[in-house]
């Protein structure tokens, strides 16, 4: 590839940039108009001017998302793009609470398909109709799926770390169950003693409670932003706590043995998947160095 196919292949990319950096700023001009029609001041017949009373900072805190949401959801509604119904589902497994995520995912890999396909254009004209075709369909589609294959590995991290933590909170929650206290207590008091990111999840999901979400509507929230089978076991053994009063100490108790004892297998599977790839190093890597160390210094003997 000569230096003016690079150089147009640069310049598609930062044309793409800058049509992205547009559409983001076209979105917060929106936004900020929006914002601007709710506080404006109105005028009564008898001429006297009244405002409108400004929300609290919480409150616009929490209704700016919700424009930019709508703002980014006509943007791709109107260009016959939508989230996929799964999107939200993986985002939030990924640990992502921002209002219109998914909406700005579409938006992100829409952007990186454009500009993955400026990019091979130079080389697609230059090269065969068979080198064409590849490079333009396979470059876009790359760029296109790459943020899921991030939002996947995010996902699989979390996933680790929230299975890693379980056993310690369903321990917690069994003392305090013991100790005579109620389901929703029981769990508050192991989520304040905890540190982790599952003590932080299970913590969001009780504010959101106390915030007006009914107990059914926080653990479909909890097992959606912890898909773990831990999670989704405390979920049913509350849910049965609740309808037929069944005792949760129990049930915590075996789901604490059952998960610790998933992670003694899964630590002992993950030793024993090291030796081969320590003598798959040694005999790749560490024994063809030291024969070339042996030929080296044979052959500086015949010299």
């Amino acid at each position: 590839m000569s230096f003016t196919v690079l150089l147009a292949a640069l310049a598609g990319v930062l044309l793409a940039l800058a049509v992205a950096d547009g559409s983001l700023l076209v979105a917060r001009a929106w936004e900020q108009r929006a914002r601007t029609r709710r506080g404006r001041v109105d005028v009564t017949h008898e001429g006297q001017s009244r405002a409108r009373p400004w929300r609290s900072r919480r409150s616009q805190a929490s209704a700016s998302p919700i424009v930019s949401v709508g703002a980014a959801d006509r943007f791709l509604a109107t260009r016959g793009i939508r989230a996929p119904s799964g999107l939200r589902g993986r985002l939030a497994a990924a640990g992502s609470s921002q209002a219109g995520a998914a909406e700005q995912m579409m938006a992100l890999k829409c952007s990186l398909a454009a500009a993955a396909g400026l990019a091979v254009l130079p080389g697609a004209l230059n090269g065969s109709a068979a080198s064409a075709l590849l490079l333009l369909s396979g470059a876009p589609a790359v760029a296109f799926l790459s943020p899921d294959a991030l939002v996947a590995r995010r996902s699989r991290r979390r996933a680790r770390l929230l299975r890693a933590q379980a056993p310690e909170l369903l321990d917690r929650v069994r003392l305090g169950a013991d100790a005579g206290l109620n389901p929703e207590r029981a769990l508050q008091v192991a989520a304040a003693r905890g540190d982790g990111l599952l003590a932080c999840e299970l913590r969001a999901a009780l504010a959101a409670t106390r915030l007006g979400l009914t107990r059914e509507e926080a653990l479909a929230r909890l097992c959606s932003r912890c898909p773990v089978p831990e999670v989704h076991a405390l979920a049913a053994a509350l849910r049965r706590s609740a309808v037929h009063g069944a005792p949760l100490a129990g049930a915590v108790a075996s789901l604490a043995e059952t998960s610790r004892a998933e992670r003694a297998r899964r630590i002992h599977d993950r030793s024993q998947r090291a030796a081969p790839k320590i003598q798959l190093v040694v005999a790749l890597l560490l024994v063809p160095a030291a024969l070339l160390l042996v030929a080296a210094g044979m052959l500086a003997g015949l010299r």
